[in-house]
């Protein structure tokens, strides 16, 4: 039974089961269907802010800046990560654990505290050759002529860049498996599982051979730095092994897993989602196009891209900010209400959802001119500075705003750069390439394009 905005009566006022459960069956499958287009229906006809309810319990769906404010930022003592994040046995710590991106209270302050320092802009200036060598070194195995899978491109680089940079890992010869891997658990993670795990169907029977292959090449990494000394290395792994509580009490074993695991999904997964959407859109637009080959030309003069020229690639960095408008690769965030919280004038009670497509809140006509276009002027120096800060939320806000903001936005502008450097990619006639909401936002079924040499 969806809703239109409530009162702190009508929230504690459940609809009759009957009504409710046939409203839960009928929203699942529409959601399930297509929850994109679902969710953005569902606005225009209800407004910003809606109900649906889950036997006793409120579903909000909410694309109100404001109220999105008070979630994150106001109130966000009020909530948790949803059950799809930190649950053990159906979310993501299934096979993360209880790493920054899952756990809560104390043990996320910690971790936070603790893992802050490596994700500085001034720190990760140090990796922007380390970006460019690697991209360089993907693109120079392209033919000119030849049509990749460029989702997969992608994410095989920016996973080498952040083992790389975080680990000081060459993770060349493990990159398959590991791909393979978060691959299984994303869609581990968006399969319907009602049967408990010992009953043999096909993801359960998969799900230890999987696990156990990526915690082999996980325990491999931290016990070679264990061997050559954590001392000797500057990087997040070592922070992590050197550092102990007030009692002196390092990390254990399985805490250190959590948090690796954590940064290679998290620190990969998005910032490749953001270059395949952003190539996709230049194959669209070749206007755009043309005014990016422009400024990495003149810019770069036929060289590789240094952090020298980060500055003056300003259009590269306006056409990253306006494809993370239109395809955020973390396109929801859902919170649990842990404690009864008036929002906006709404009461939401303890054990609600809420739910927060960041899709559809970049795409609201209220706040931008031609929501639905692709127009990287939006983010000119002058016009950025007239958007409404919470109506652009590609990384969150709050205090669970992403931690490697900064690190993902540098690293897309040096790929992007390098790659148009070199490359133009082209979609087939009549191509058609479908977003996939998963854990982030990914080209349905993958993105092959067609490669063409400059």
């Amino acid at each position: 039974m969806i809703q239109q905005p409530i009162v702190a009566e009508q929230v504690n006022s459940p609809p009759p089961i009957s009504s409710s459960l046939i409203s839960q069956f009928r929203f699942a499958r529409k959601y399930m269907r297509d929850p994109l287009q679902f969710v953005t229906d569902m606005f225009e006809q209800y407004g910003d802010f809606v109900i649906q309810w889950i036997g006793t319990f409120p579903l909000i769906f909410t694309r109100d800046p404001d109220v999105i404010h008070d979630v994150l930022v106001t109130h966000a003592a009020s909530f948790h990560k949803s059950p799809d994040y930190r649950d053990e046995n159906r979310g993501l710590a299934r096979f993360l654990g209880q790493g920054l991106l899952t756990s809560e209270g104390e043990l996320w302050r910690r971790q936070r505290k603790l893992i802050q320092p490596a994700m500085h802009p001034r720190r990760i200036e140090a990796y922007a050759d380390t970006m460019v060598t690697l991209t360089r070194q993907t693109i120079a195995n392209w033919q000119d002529g030849a049509v990749l899978d460029i989702n997969r491109q992608m994410m095989q680089l920016t996973l080498k860049i952040i083992a790389r940079t975080m680990f000081s890992t060459d993770v060349t010869r493990e990159v398959n498996t590991i791909s393979h891997a978060l691959d299984f658990f994303q869609t581990a993670n968006n399969t319907v599982d009602i049967f408990p795990d010992w009953v043999p169907t096909p993801l359960h029977m998969r799900w230890p051979k999987v696990m156990n292959e990526f915690n082999t090449i996980i325990h491999q990494i931290i016990q070679h730095r264990r061997n050559t000394g954590a001392e000797n290395f500057n990087d997040l792994l070592s922070m992590l092994l050197l550092a102990v509580d007030e009692n002196g009490v390092g990390m254990s074993d399985k805490q250190l897993r959590d948090e690796v695991a954590t940064i290679m999904l998290a620190g990969h997964e998005t910032t490749a989602n953001a270059m395949n959407w952003t190539l996709y859109l230049l194959a669209k637009h070749p206007e755009v196009e043309a005014r990016l080959h422009e400024e990495v030309d003149r810019v770069l003069g036929g060289r590789p891209a240094t952090l020298a020229d980060f500055e003056a690639l300003s259009y590269t960095e306006m056409i990253i900010k306006e494809s993370m408008r239109l395809y955020p690769p973390a396109w929801g965030i859902g919170r649990e209400i842990i404690e009864d919280v008036t929002i906006q004038g709404h009461m939401l009670p303890k054990g609600g959802q809420v739910s927060i497509p960041i899709w559809s809140l970049h795409r609201h006509p209220d706040y931008w001119d031609e929501p639905e276009q692709f127009n990287p002027d939006r983010f000119s120096p002058e016009n950025e500075k007239r958007i409404n800060k919470r109506v652009y939320l590609p990384f969150g806000n709050g205090a669970r705003i992403c931690i490697g903001n900064h690190f993902a936005l540098m690293e897309a502008r040096l790929l992007l750069a390098t790659i148009a450097q070199q490359y133009r990619l082209r979609l087939n006639d009549g191509q058609q390439v479908k977003p996939e909401p998963m854990i982030t936002l990914r080209p349905k079924g993958g993105l092959p394009m067609r490669i063409e040499r400059r």
